[in-house]
């Protein structure tokens, strides 16, 4: 499943058959192996944080109301039509739904990880 191979003599690639190469290692220029090896550890551990976060990014998906479907309810009223939620025109008025920075980067990620697509 995993394949490691030269990265232009400055460390290793590592690859996942399907996704192309996931991680860059680095080789310590300064001879410690510290660095390499806890660089080992992400990488073992890149499948799991790889699938727990599109799992994350599911359920936020699911869980949370983007507020795309509204209607107007009365004069001042903008009315949600998935979760019922009500903005009054003279308190600001409707927001568009907008994802936090973290689930952004969350999603940057994962299509660094699938390639960048």
């Amino acid at each position: 499943m995993y394949t490691a191979g030269n990265w232009k003599n400055h460390g290793l690639a590592i690859s996942v058959r399907g996704r192309g190469v996931i991680a860059r290692v680095p080789l310590p220029k300064d001879g410690g192996v510290t660095e390499c090896v806890a660089n080992c550890h992400l990488i073992s551990a890149a499948p799991a944080m790889y699938e727990a976060l599109k799992a994350l990014l599911h359920h936020h998906e699911r869980s949370v109301c983007t507020h795309e479907e509204t209607h107007r309810g009365g004069g001042i009223w903008t009315i949600c039509d998935s979760c019922q939620r009500k903005w009054a025109d003279d308190e600001g008025g409707f927001k568009p739904y907008v994802d936090p920075p973290e689930v952004e980067n969350a999603r940057a990620t994962l299509a660094l990880a699938d390639g960048g697509k």
